[in-house]
């Protein structure tokens, strides 16, 4: 969400956080939002959902090659963590993101050339 308003086309990311002793933290997943701004995240195979346990939630801005005319007026980065959640084993597992404004007006990173 971008100022009460659902983002399509963006990618979610979300990235498991190592706990206790564990050195290692998971394989991250992925997913693009839809019209409505809803995605339902893949890891391992299509929409089967994160890894259990903590993650930190990153949203990215589309390619632009893909998306040319994509504009959002919030901060869209890869590097930057939206939030951190917890995916349960008994779920629902259902997280609203609620992105921040931008605060100047330098261009949003997109991937691409």
């Amino acid at each position: 969400m971008c100022d009460g308003r659902p983002v399509a086309n963006v990618t979610v990311i979300f990235e498991p956080i190592a706990s206790g002793n564990s050195a290692l933290s998971g394989k991250q997943a992925l997913a693009e939002t839809d019209a409505q701004g809803e995605f339902q995240l893949s890891t391992y195979s299509t929409r089967d959902g994160a890894v259990v346990g903590k993650h930190r939630v990153r949203v990215a801005a589309p390619d632009r090659d893909s998306y040319p005319d994509f504009k959002c007026d919030c901060e869209l980065n890869s590097e930057a963590d939206v939030t951190q959640v917890e995916v349960t084993s008994n779920g629902p597992n259902r997280f609203e993101l609620s992105l921040a404004k931008r605060t100047s007006n330098r261009p949003i990173r997109t991937g691409g050339r």
